[in-house]
């Protein structure tokens, strides 16, 4: 810019001035560009920055520099993901723009902003034909790199400008794996003979990743896997060999699930089982993680391309043969039994007709009732002198019972309501002078069990029970004692022993008796057989006062002796049952045993032409011989070199091995549970061989 009317220091402020405000604009107000224009007057671009980032407009004037550069900074920039102006498909679109221009700014930008956009459903590739070559360039550049350089100078020194381009490489290829999700994206990318040829050349180039390399490989099996079956010709033996031994030689977990689901997408999409060997490192990779069962994704990802591989009638006369078969039908039975006790109920079913129960005694003792001269004589005293006196003539401690608040308030109202409601105590104090009349007592609530409601008790209370009269009355001094009747028989014969301390006799007076004992022992001994023995012992609170009888008896069980024998024990039997379908692993699992079953028991040809229509079969109907590939022979059991007879023999040895584990496999859906029954009926049916012992 040239200002002829300013001094040299106006000049280098205006300058300056104006390269701040560039790269304000250029760096942190992007994406303000209409608004801003209308505002400011004028352009200061050509047409095509003005259609990727407006700039502000400069004058010659220091102070008017200073404040668009003030006002510029206060202004709002738009939220991320709302630019709609930039998502419009057209060839001068700022987002392609700016991924081809090479500036590492523009470039930021625009693959930021392509992450979000191919995130969302608005986002339609058809729309953006020249979009997937130009997100492969820097994958690209990336793998050539990684060609020329040591692992070393990768991991440790990378120069910056290196390390920026491999950011955007990585970002291309998330990219492109946003779009693949997609049906149409999917297609188009298939349809790209860059972005196959991208793909086969990431796995060419990490087969051995390492740390600045996986996280490409990752994306590189990702994109294959969600684009291989719309592939429109199949890979070539070479390529496939290339992700076999990829997954094989792996101990990275992302690494085996994609490449296994890419596997088992491609074996089920091109059948040419020419290009997989009996004996594949992905296979054997496959078998040894079926041990950890807990890991849902390795093994479903693992079960689905074991699937796949013995889908084939040749690798599954094959597999027959392999030597980890018996451990792989033993694992995949334990993963059976593993998924079954999530989905397993235990019934309770009770045998023969349940025992019912009677009440063993009646209580002879009633609850504590007040008489009305009582009541009247207790209604004479102030609160709260009268409610603590009938507190304590009603109620007693007893540590393991408990009364409700309710209950309690209705026997205080039934009590005192006849003198007058307005001499009665609210239920509030009521409640609160319960602690004080009896310290031990605690009005309290109980939690409700089963969505009952809560209960308000008072915890350690209860009612006394009245004296039964004539029964624990004393009769001492032909009925002359003038002692009212006790509470229970045990109070009554202490009341006894203290007659007898008083005036020592050995000749008893209870009542009209006259008997006379020559010691004082044996007169003791006479003097409990006036004590009222049919009183109903103090039991446990938690003692029950039920007997259980036979179903059909109506003998009276109040008389001990007169009830009939106990019945015996209930019995119960307890069985499992499925009460939903076990998971997809366990489906996956089962494939795979009935698979190698009718493999084992029946040839494989008739395997396909029977169970094609089964629900969830994956029968492959392909001829065994004749040209499968271009100019590939078929590949029958022989061609491995293979004695199928003898892989019949351990097929059938090895499911023997695993019949009790098969015979407590639980399935809820009635017509999957009919292939483990058939598995069970043919494996009992068989004799064990002494070839296999």
């Amino acid at each position: 810019m040239v200002v002829t009317s300013l001094s040299g220091g106006d000049c280098d402020l205006v300058s300056a001035s104006a390269t701040a405000v560039g790269r304000f604009w250029l760096v942190e107000q992007r994406p303000s560009f209409d608004a801003s224009i209308r505002v400011q007057g004028r352009a200061m671009m050509s047409t095509m920055s003005q259609n990727r980032f407006p700039g502000p407009n400069l004058t010659n004037n220091p102070r008017m520099v200073a404040s668009q550069m003030h006002a510029a900074s206060h202004s709002v920039p738009p939220q991320d993901n709302h630019e709609l102006p930039y998502h419009q498909p057209a060839p001068n679109n700022r987002m392609l723009l700016s991924l081809e221009c090479g500036i590492p700014s523009e470039v930021t930008w625009a693959l930021s902003r392509l992450l979000m956009f191919t995130a969302t459903d608005r986002f339609h590739l058809t729309q953006w034909p020249t979009l997937p070559a130009a997100l492969c360039h820097w994958p690209e550049w990336l793998l050539t790199q990684e060609e020329k350089m040591d692992e070393d100078s990768l991991n440790f020194c990378p120069s910056p400008d290196f390390a920026t381009n491999r950011r955007f490489a990585l970002d291309s290829i998330l990219v492109l794996k946003n779009m693949s999700m997609t049906e149409e994206g999917g297609n188009v990318l298939a349809r790209s003979e860059r972005v196959r040829t991208l793909v086969m050349r990431i796995l060419e180039t990490c087969q051995r990743p390492t740390d600045s390399t996986l996280e490409l490989l990752l994306g590189g099996i990702d994109l294959f896997r969600t684009t291989i079956a719309k592939w429109p010709t199949p890979p070539t033996p070479a390529q496939i060999t290339l992700l076999i031994e990829l997954v094989g030689r792996s101990h990275d977990r992302a690494v085996l699930i994609s490449g296994w689901l890419g596997l088992h997408t491609l074996l089920d999409t091109f059948t040419q089982t020419m290009h997989v060997k009996p004996t594949s490192p992905a296979l054997n990779a496959a078998i040894r993680v079926l041990p950890i069962h807990f890991d849902r994704d390795l093994i479903s990802a693992a079960l689905e391309y074991i699937l796949a591989h013995v889908s084939h009638p040749a690798l599954a006369k094959a597999f027959l043969h392999h030597p980890e078969m018996p451990q792989v039908l033993r694992l995949l039975a334990s993963q059976l039994l593993y998924d079954q006790q999530r989905v397993i109920d235990h019934v309770k079913l009770t045998l023969g007709v349940p025992p019912k129960t009677a009440i063993a005694q009646n209580n002879a003792i009633g609850l504590l009732e007040l008489t009305q001269e009582e009541l009247d004589s207790i209604s004479t005293l102030p609160e709260p002198d009268r409610v603590t006196k009938w507190m304590k003539r009603v109620f007693e401690i007893s540590p393991h019972a408990e009364i409700t608040q309710v209950d309690f308030w209705g026997l205080y109202k039934t009590a005192f309501a006849q003198y007058g409601p307005d001499s009665m105590l609210p239920a509030t104090d009521l409640i609160k002078l319960v602690g004080t009349v009896f310290p031990s007592a605690t009005p309290m609530v109980v939690p409700g069990v089963g969505g009952k409601p809560s209960k308000f008790v008072i915890k350690g209370l209860e009612r006394k029970r009245a004296a039964a009269e004539g029964r624990t009355k004393c009769h001492w001094g032909k009925w002359g004692c003038p002692t009212p009747p006790f509470d229970s028989a045990a109070s009554l014969f202490i009341h006894l022993k203290e007659h007898i301390a008083h005036y020592p006799t050995t000749t008893c007076t209870w009542g009209s008796c006259t008997h006379h004992s020559g010691t004082q022992k044996d007169f003791i001994a006479h003097l409990r057989t006036h004590l009222p023995l049919q009183l109903p012992v103090v039991r446990h609170p938690g003692q029950v006062d039920d007997v259980i009888i036979p179903a059909h008896s109506h003998a009276d069980v109040g008389v001990p002796t007169a009830r009939p024998v106990p019945p015996p024990p209930q019995l119960f039997m307890v069985y499992p049952k499925p009460r939903e379908d076990p998971p997809p692993t366990s489906f996956a699992a089962l494939l795979i045993m009935r698979i190698l079953y009718r493999t084992s028991f029946v040839q494989a040809e008739v395997v396909l032409k029977t169970d094609g229509d089964h629900f969830g079969f994956p029968g492959i109907e392909q001829p065994l011989t004749g040209e499968t590939g271009e100019g590939a022979e078929g590949v029958e059991t022989e061609d491995f070199g293979l004695d199928m007879l003898e892989g019949q023999w351990r097929g059938q040895a090895a499911f023997k091995a695993i019949g009790g584990m098969l015979a407590i496999v639980q399935i809820h859906d009635p017509v999957i549970a009919t292939w483990v029954d058939e598995m069970l009926d043919t494996i009992r049916a068989l004799p064990l061989s002494e070839k296999f012992i």
